[in-house]
């Protein structure tokens, strides 16, 4: 026991790769394609939707003044408004104003 050696080396832990330089082409290009694909996705969502502001009371309680409401531009091209469809439409008098009512008569209904 007087002359005690390891028999065995200790065994070394492998070191970590090594970390590679910012590849700045390979960066720009992802960075290229990020900004054209949330641009795509961008003009696609407002070609079927609109944004638009709720101004006033008169769909309290179902919607309040001030909300902004997500609005399909392609739902009635597809199908006719039923009775009770939440429509947003162009106020004849003034071009700029959209109004937001609820459909409570359709061509041919009496309303009273």
């Amino acid at each position: 026991m007087d002359n005690f050696e390891p028999t065995s080396e200790i065994p070394t832990i492998p070191s970590a790769p090594s970390v590679e330089k910012t590849n700045w082409r390979q960066f720009a290009l992802d960075l290229i394609e990020t900004l054209f694909l949330a641009v795509a996705l961008y003009l696609g969502i407002n070609a079927i939707s609109a944004r638009v502001r709720v101004d006033g009371f008169s769909m309290n309680p179902t919607l309040q003044d001030g909300e902004y409401v997500l609005v399909s531009k392609v739902t009635y091209r597809l199908g006719q408004p039923q009775h009770g469809d939440i429509i947003v439409f162009k106020y004849p008098g003034q071009p700029p104003q959209d109004l937001i009512k609820r459909i409570i008569g359709l061509p041919g209904d009496s309303v009273q």
